[in-house]
């Protein structure tokens, strides 16, 4: 293109007395001609839902000449200076006020109108209308149809839990007499109590916030238990726990101002929802004289009862009182004749980790640390391993809280953070048309320090458990929640679809509680975080940070990160799983991902 300052012709003077033949007039002088040596384009807005218009209101252009020269116009004077605009898919040219149609990464191609071959061109990303893939089943089917006869607390709808503070023949030893009924007090803080009351959360408003409000918990604290046992007595024998579930279970119902029996079995199945028992002893790991009294989820494994009224218990919690209070703190202190604590009340009033943790169980939830502590499948960071933080995705779309995008075609997608709107991608070279959580796959998960994340990403809990990473970027797992069936000795999988007599077929331990499926299996885990590190294997111990994230830029494949998988690029399953993941962009809380189905 050749840009002109058109200039008016020189006059022609006549001198008076001179020839009146005309003087030899030279050439008109004219300013030499400037070219574009180079230019840019810029538009703000670059990514676009399928169905939208491109508008050019506010694109610029950025001209560099041979003579030095700058120059920056908008769109509108595009035209005036020379330069046209297309947008380009798949190699044709389309107008530019045309919807988009396609899913894909355009092209805004501005060329030169008296030179098509110098051109500059912007990517333009075209998401498509992906739906979020609604489950169908949710552990609360797993449970129900499991091997044992296990029972799990409601998901979805309301729970409503029998919390009972039990009191030994020694309890005050550890809790003086005088103060036991603020220690009760706040139990019922820790497991019911506002988000103000407790100074973090309670395990009500932590669940209310993790199930987006799907699941809603209340119960009844009951008053002191006095089961009549000492702690001591408690040492190897689990049978005093289930005659003190029994017994206080009696009491509370035989009370005139208990609540109705049939108010604690919300889903109906003949089982109350939960009995959630807090001693009034130190737990073992401070003060080791029972091997019973320590934090754990158990079932008594009765059948259910044909009446509501008659709803019998089956899985129950059983914790020390000493994991709401910090060693020797104040709060702690008030209530404690000695200094026992063994939990982290310095940035809460209360801290309701362990509760949390094991009302996971209740749910139905897995551990996802390894029991025989030599790696970190899951990496530390998620509730459900090492008491921090939110819960991983898997779990929360397991428990029915979240709806995947489930892509099947290559796509661009943009993921919102997790803890803010449980987004979520499910890659998968063929996933179940059952709705079923229960299968081999790979989660994309856009993480940050936020919600439930936010607290133990700032203070590391405890001063010692892994404290979260301060970054947004992309967290990628592999799943592999598939469930063998059992009978009669005689396994048969795998099976996505909840079914009679079915059990995970991988847990997170590489010792005897591995597999169902044998040793052979004790390396595959329910839960895998993949570390954005090439050169770790999936046996690894380290616990998340920045740098396991994913980033602008990084790409994912199986191949390039099969260290981290058993059977090298290959899915436990022995499939590939097809896909490549890469990064485009993460601004703003919004992460733009190209998947490519390979």
């Amino acid at each position: 293109m050749k840009i002109f300052k058109i200039l008016p012709l020189a006059s022609l003077i006549l001198i008076a007395g001179c020839s009146s033949s005309s003087p030899e007039v030279g050439p008109t002088p004219v300013e030499p001609t400037r070219k574009v040596d180079s230019f840019s384009i810029y538009k703000t807005k670059v990514d676009f839902d399928l169905g939208d218009k491109m508008y050019f209101d506010d694109l610029t252009l950025t001209c560099e000449y041979n003579d030095g020269a700058k120059e920056t116009f908008t769109y509108s004077l595009l035209d005036e200076y020379g330069f046209s605009c297309s947008l380009l898919f798949d190699n044709h040219y389309y107008s530019m006020d045309e919807t988009f149609s396609k899913a894909g990464i355009w092209e805004l191609v501005v060329y030169e109108t008296e030179n098509k071959d110098n051109k500059q061109s912007l990517d333009i990303r075209v998401y498509e209308d992906l739906l979020p893939q609604q489950m169908q089943y949710t552990y609360k089917d797993y449970m129900d149809h499991n091997i044992y006869q296990f029972d799990s607390t409601p998901c979805l709808g309301e729970a409503k839990l029998l919390i009972v503070p039990v009191w030994f023949t020694d309890s005050s030893d550890y809790i003086d007499i005088n103060s036991r009924e603020n220690v009760r007090e706040d139990i019922r803080i820790s497991y019911l109590g506002s988000q103000e009351e407790a100074g973090w959360h309670s395990v009500k408003s932590y669940y209310e916030e993790e199930s987006l409000h799907r699941l809603t918990m209340n119960g009844v604290v009951t008053d002191w238990y006095e089961c009549g046992y000492s702690a001591t007595m408690l040492s190897n024998n689990s049978n005093y726990i289930i005659s003190i579930i029994n017994g206080a279970i009696a009491a509370y119902f035989a009370s005139p101002d208990s609540d109705p029996r049939a108010s604690f079995d919300c889903d109906e199945n003949g089982y109350l929802d939960g009995i959630i028992l807090i001693y009034g002893a130190p737990d073992a790991s401070l003060y080791p004289f029972s091997n019973n009294l320590w934090a754990f989820t158990s079932w008594l494994m009765n059948p259910p009862s044909v009446s509501p009224n008659k709803a019998t218990p089956n899985v129950f919690f059983w914790a020390s009182y000493d994991f709401m209070y910090s060693y020797g703190d104040q709060a702690y202190a008030r209530t404690n004749k000695t200094s026992y604590g063994n939990g982290d009340t310095r940035y809460a009033n209360l801290d309701a980790h362990t509760f949390i943790h094991e009302t996971g169980h209740c749910l139905g939830l897995e551990d996802y640390y390894d029991y025989s502590g030599q790696y970190s499948p899951a990496a530390g960071f998620s509730m459900q391993d090492y008491n921090v933080g939110g819960h991983d995705p898997f779990s929360v779309m397991a428990l029915g809280w979240a709806e995947p995008f489930v892509p099947t075609e290559s796509t661009l997608i943009k993921l919102n953070t997790f803890q803010e709107t449980h987004e979520l991608v499910v890659l998968s070279p063929s996933f179940n048309d059952n709705g079923s959580p229960f299968d081999e796959y790979i989660i994309l998960e856009l993480y940050s320090p936020t919600g439930l994340n936010e607290l133990d990403s700032l203070y590391r809990y405890d001063n010692y458990y892994p404290q979260g990473p301060n970054k947004v970027g992309i967290r990628i797992w592999h799943v592999d929640a598939r469930l063998v069936k059992e009978k009669n000795g005689d396994l048969s999988y795998p099976h996505t679809v909840p079914d009679t007599d079915v059990h995970h077929m991988m847990s997170n331990s590489y010792n005897s509680s591995g597999s169902i499926l044998g040793k052979n299996y004790y390396n595959y885990n329910l839960l895998q975080l993949i570390h954005n590190n090439t050169r770790i294997s999936h046996k690894n111990s380290s616990t998340l940070s920045n740098n396991s994230l994913f980033y602008e830029g990084d790409i994912f494949t199986m191949e390039r990160y099969s260290r981290q998988f058993v059977k090298s690029s290959l899915l436990n399953s022995g499939l590939d799983l097809g896909w490549e993941v890469e990064v485009l962009s993460i601004k703003d809380n919004v992460a733009s991902l190209k998947l490519t189905k390979i």
